[in-house]
């Protein structure tokens, strides 16, 4: 959908898909993406290279998933990020995987000004190594 495939399923099967890939030992990273990041996508090279370059883009919004349903895939369903992470967080720790969350600090410079933001993010691994490279290399 504007050049993003995004997953078709519902929360359950979201939440399997998840850690699939983790048992799978693949890595990757996934997005969670509502309407404004598509369109942000639309005129952000980089925006839509991190969609394109993610293994799964999950619907996270109703507007996403009713346009998918309109557009044919009619099993297509919201999953949210405020859904999707406790299940897979809870899920992953009962199948004795290894779930950390943290926060990263990144100097952006616009222009002139200079300013951090901080990066929310999550990771689930199959192995009690250090945090994903996906995830080091911010």
């Amino acid at each position: 959908m504007l050049g993003v495939e995004y997953f078709i399923g519902d929360l359950d099967s979201a939440t399997a898909a998840v850690l699939e890939r983790v048992r799978g030992g693949r890595g990757g990273y996934a997005c969670l993406c509502g309407v404004h990041g598509i369109v942000t996508a639309q005129h952000s090279d980089a925006l839509m290279g991190a969609l394109h370059e993610a293994w799964l883009n999950f619907p996270d919004g109703a507007p996403v998933a009713w346009l998918m349903r309109r557009m044919g895939a009619g099993r297509a369903r919201r999953v949210a990020g405020p859904d999707l992470m406790p299940r897979v967080i809870e899920a992953g720790q009962d199948a004795g995987l290894v779930v950390g969350q943290g926060e990263l600090h990144r100097l952006f410079s616009p222009g002139s000004c200079s300013q951090r933001r901080a990066v929310r993010f999550s990771w689930i691994s199959a192995a009690p190594e250090a945090m994903p490279a996906e995830m080091a290399r911010w």
